[in-house]
């Protein structure tokens, strides 16, 4: 997907998500980074509603398993903001960031919030 092969990166995308559902795993995490995965690939391809989508069932299953100020949480509600903001809906897409970064600066240092900075900017 970084090297611009979007059709290669949804049929790795395709072939992570039909393992994952043979091998019957429960595991909600692992669900949750597939999902992930399907939304950057649909972002990629201008699918935002459906990145959109991907991203809240995500966020849903990592909210459901990991502790409310975990780094994960935050990484999904800044990636949910930078959908908004290709939707054009910047009031969203601050809410999503301010909520991303209240959780970052529980846990990070002040280098990764810079860099939590960086990404935002370079994805807008």
């Amino acid at each position: 997907l970084a090297q611009g092969d979007k059709e290669r990166a949804a049929e790795h995308q395709k072939h992570a998500s039909d393992t994952l559902t043979n091998s019957q795993s429960n595991n909600p995490l692992l669900i949750a980074m597939t999902d992930s995965l399907k939304a950057n690939v649909e972002l990629a391809n201008g699918n935002y509603v459906d990145a959109f989508k991907n991203l809240e069932t995500a966020l849903k299953r990592k909210k459901a398993t990991l502790s409310k100020g975990h780094a994960s949480l935050a990484t999904t509600l800044k990636d949910m903001g930078i959908v908004q903001v290709k939707m054009r809906n910047d009031e969203r897409a601050l809410d999503y960031f301010q909520q991303a970064l209240e959780i970052y600066q529980q846990g990070l240092a002040d280098g990764n919030l810079i860099f939590f900075e960086k990404t935002i900017t370079t994805a807008c």
